[in-house]
């Protein structure tokens, strides 16, 4: 009798195992990313859709550089979203992919490495702040990684450019969001509000 319950109860679990475990299709992401409506009066479509996070310039060392080329899968992605801030060099862009358990556990990895090796690049001078450093946007997904780069030279009041750099898993997806801009432009409390925004739309496409 012992044996026919653990049976099924192993049974139970590997049947389980591959509904919770499916990656999201390709068109379900694209329904779920982010619009300019999304976030509200004064936004709109980017037509130039830039697929990059932070530049080799900008990550400085061998090793954020590394970190920030893991990225590039998902930067690949068809489930893509590119937003302005109208009138503005600023704006933001989402990524997101689908992955198994073995593809969510590499992503994670590359999170880790990413604030591990870039957090904390300087290249500040006496006249000029410049680098990177780990990013809190809260409490969303089942994990987020986010670093922010800065070029603020001393003589203007806000950086001449910064980008957030946001990598998080929602259920059986990754999702990449990046918000940058540029002389004076950028909005510090946008990746935030975008990650919980993004998160709460990738949980919904999963249910």
């Amino acid at each position: 009798m012992r044996f026919v319950i653990l049976g099924g109860v192993a049974a139970m679990v590997l049947s389980a195992t591959p509904a919770s475990a499916k990656p999201p299709a390709p068109a379900q992401l694209a329904e779920a990313v982010l619009t300019p409506e999304d976030l509200g009066d004064g936004y709109t479509d980017n037509p130039k859709r830039p697929r990059e996070a932070l530049d080799k310039d900008s990550a400085h060392t061998k090793a954020c550089r590394t970190a920030i080329g893991r990225l590039k899968p998902l930067l690949r992605s068809k489930a893509a979203a590119f937003i302005d801030k109208q009138g503005k060099p600023s704006g933001l862009r989402q990524f997101a992919l689908g992955a198994t358990p073995a593809g969510l556990a590499s992503w994670q990895a590359a999170g880790k490495a990413m604030a591990r090796d870039c957090a904390g690049v300087d290249k500040s001078t006496k006249k000029r702040k410049e680098g990177i450093k780990r990013l809190s946007v809260g409490r969303v997904g089942t994990w987020v990684y986010a670093i922010r780069y800065s070029d603020h030279p001393q003589e203007f009041a806000r950086p001449i450019h910064a980008q957030d750099v946001v990598l998080m898993r929602v259920g059986q997806a990754v999702t990449l969001v990046v918000s940058d801009g540029y002389f004076g432009t950028f909005d510090p409390a946008l990746s935030r509000r975008a990650a919980r925004l993004a998160a709460a739309k990738l949980k919904e496409a999963q249910v």
